[in-house]
């Protein structure tokens, strides 16, 4: 087995920012086991607090409301990996992650412009972002892919629960 036990330590100095001032201290915990040459099994559980500055968040999304603000969030992830080399041109994997978030980002579409059907005044709707409280919830990923040589082959799905208490009641779409 392959193993790496640390101690992280996360710091944002100030009481101005959500999370900020108050420091989280937890392990981050990396276990690997080559099953066998064609087999591996990771698991891994880490706690962080992430920085999400105008500026990283403008590199993502070009249109972004310019009355955003630097923000915190507070991550736990604990990750089960699985990975198998089939044959030499078949690889499968599978990935599932349980995540408890406080302050993620969630983006929404500021809609305060007017509707024209004109293209010369069309503009793009800028994305605002604001910050959920608390998420919880289980994520599998899972792919397989093909290998030739002139062309690859790659599927992927991903099926996700995580959930939050203030959108237990919304929908995308109306019903």
């Amino acid at each position: 087995i392959d193993y790496k036990i640390g101690l992280d330590f996360n710091y944002f100095p100030g009481d101005e920012v959500q999370y900020g001032g108050d420091p989280i201290i937890f392990p981050t915990i990396s276990l690997g086991k080559k099953i066998s040459n064609t087999e591996r099994l990771d698991f891994r559980a880490y706690k962080q607090l992430i920085y999400h500055s105008f500026s990283s968040m403008f590199n993502l999304i070009p249109y972004l409301d310019p009355y955003y603000r630097n923000c915190l969030s507070k991550d736990l992830n604990i990750n089960l990996s699985y990975i198998k080399k089939i044959t030499n041109r078949i690889n499968f994997s599978s990935d599932v992650c349980y995540l408890r978030s406080h302050g993620r980002l969630v983006p929404f579409i500021l809609n305060e412009r007017t509707q024209s059907m004109d293209l010369s005044t069309l503009e793009i709707a800028p994305l605002g972002l604001y910050q959920d409280n608390f998420q919880q919830g289980f994520t599998w990923l899972s792919s397989i892919s093909y290998n030739e040589e002139n062309y690859n082959f790659f599927l992927e799905g991903k099926w996700n629960r995580i959930k939050s208490p203030s959108h237990e009641n919304r929908f995308f779409s109306p019903k």
